[in-house]
C-alpha cells in the first residue's frame, strides 16, 4: 500500500506543476510533511525505489482451501482479515477468538466465507492446559 500511495504522489508531482508547487510549499516546521515531501522528491528522482512491505500480503493471495487463524484480532489485524476476505480461493476459515466482540468482527469481515468461530480457550485445553488458561511459553 505504501508503494502504491507513493507512486500516486510521485506521478502527480512529476505531471502536475501545481501539485509540485503545493508539495514544495509544505511547512518546513511539520516534520511529517517535510519527510513526505523529501520522500516524494527522492522517489521522483529514483523511480525504482520501493518501500519494504511490512506484511507479505502476496502470501495471503496464494492461500487456498481452508485457513485456521489463531492469535490475531479481527479488530487490530483488520488488514490481514481484509486480505483473507478478498481471496476467493479461501473458502473456509476457522477463527479462534478470545472475546465475543472479536468473533463478531471476524464474521463481519469474512462475510461470504464459511467461518467457524471457535473459543481459543477450548484450543488451550486441547493443547494440554486443563484450566482453559493460556499455556506457558515454550522454552
Amino acid at each position: 500500500m505504501a508503494n502504491a500511495a507513493m507512486d500516486k504522489f510521485t506521478a502527480a508531482y512529476d505531471d502536475d506543476p501545481q501539485i509540485r508547487a503545493e508539495i514544495g510549499s509544505w511547512n518546513e516546521d511539520l516534520s511529517t510533511l517535510r519527510t513526505l515531501r523529501e520522500a516524494i522528491k527522492m522517489k521522483s528522482e529514483n523511480p525504482d525505489i520501493k518501500h519494504p512491505e511490512q506484511y507479505p500480503m502476496e502470501r495471503f493471495q496464494k492461500i487456498s482451501g481452508g485457513l485456521t487463524v489463531v492469535g490475531l484480532s479481527a479488530m487490530n489485524d483488520n488488514h490481514v482479515f481484509d486480505e483473507v476476505a478478498a481471496n476467493d480461493a479461501i473458502d473456509s476459515v476457522d477463527y479462534y477468538f478470545y472475546e465475543a466482540a472479536e468473533a463478531a468482527e471476524a464474521a463481519a469481515r469474512l462475510k461470504g466465507k464459511d467461518v467457524a468461530l471457535l473459543d481459543v480457550r477450548d484450543l488451550w485445553v486441547e493443547l494440554g492446559d486443563r484450566r482453559g488458561e493460556k499455556p506457558a511459553a515454550r522454552k
